[in-house]
C-alpha cells in the first residue's frame, strides 16, 4: 500500500510540474506571437479562471455529486439553464416532494455566463471542461468552439 502511494505521488507530482513547464512554454510564445493587448486581455482570462478553479478545487463539487441522498421536503437551489425549464423542475420535484428555490432571472444569467465563459476558458486552455460524472459521458475530456466578435 505504501508502495502505490510513493508510486501515486511520483506521479502527480510529475504531472503537476509538467503542467507547469508547458504552461509556461505556451505563455512565452503567445507573448510572442499576440499583440500587447490581446496578450493583456488572455492574461486577465487566465487569472480569472485560475481564481474560480482554485474554489472550484476546494471540493465543493464533489461534495455535491457524491450527495446522493436528498430527503423528502429538503430545499434545493436550481441555478443555470435548468431554472428556465418547467419540465425538468416538474420532473425533478416528481421525484421526492422538494422545496425548489430558483432565484431571480437576472441572478441565473449572470451565473449561466459566468459559466460559460469559464467553461470557454478551459477549453481555450485545452482543460476538460466535460466531467463524465456530471454528464454521463465516457471519459473526461475538452469540448466546444470559442469564437472571437471582431
Amino acid at each position: 500500500m505504501q508502495k502505490e502511494i510513493t508510486n501515486a505521488f511520483k506521479w502527480v507530482l510529475i504531472g503537476k510540474i509538467s503542467n507547469q513547464l508547458v504552461g509556461f512554454v505556451i505563455t512565452v510564445i503567445l507573448a510572442r506571437l499576440l499583440f500587447p493587448e490581446d496578450f493583456g486581455l488572455l492574461a486577465m482570462i487566465v487569472a480569472f479562471s485560475s481564481l474560480v478553479s482554485g474554489f472550484v478545487n476546494l471540493g465543493f463539487s464533489s461534495a455535491i455529486i457524491q450527495s446522493k441522498q436528498i430527503n423528502q421536503n429538503s430545499k434545493v437551489l436550481v441555478t443555470g439553464g435548468g431554472a428556465f425549464n418547467l419540465y425538468l423542475l416538474k420532473r425533478i420535484n416528481s421525484f421526492k416532494h422538494l422545496k425548489l428555490l430558483i432565484p431571480s432571472n437576472t441572478l441565473v444569467e449572470y451565473k449561466e455566463a459566468l459559466i460559460f465563459g469559464f467553461l470557454g476558458v478551459l477549453r481555450l486552455r485545452e482543460e476538460n471542461n466535460c466531467l463524465s460524472s456530471v454528464t454521463g459521458a465516457k471519459k473526461n475530456h475538452s469540448s466546444g468552439t470559442v469564437f472571437k466578435i471582431k
